[in-house]
């Protein structure tokens, strides 16, 4: 993997930035929900620092969405908040040093 210049130029002729910041946090949050859920099942703890990294990428770029911000911002919240709840009620019972 590296820079992909041939990508991004295909990328930037068909989308605009908020096309891209969309999908970028949609992407985020995606792996952002698949990492909250393998620590919910795992207890790793790295899961859950991997999500919340993930989680604060999605809200950055949800942020940058312009006009649809908000909106985003809420549907990844919702989507996210209730495993990352179960995630801390984990945390909060058990030890991880």
């Amino acid at each position: 993997m590296g820079l992909d210049l041939k990508a991004a130029a295909e990328a930037l002729s068909k989308k605009n930035i908020t096309q891209i910041q969309v999908e970028s946090a949609y992407s985020w949050a995606s792996k952002a929900i698949v990492a909250y859920k393998n620590f919910n099942g795992k207890h790793d703890i790295r899961w859950f620092l991997d999500a919340e990294t993930y989680f604060a990428e999605a809200l950055e770029h949800a942020g940058a969405s312009e006009l649809k911000a908000s909106q985003i911002t809420k549907e990844i919240k919702d989507a996210i908040e209730p495993l990352r709840a179960e995630a801390k009620k984990h945390i909060a019972k058990k030890s991880f040093i």
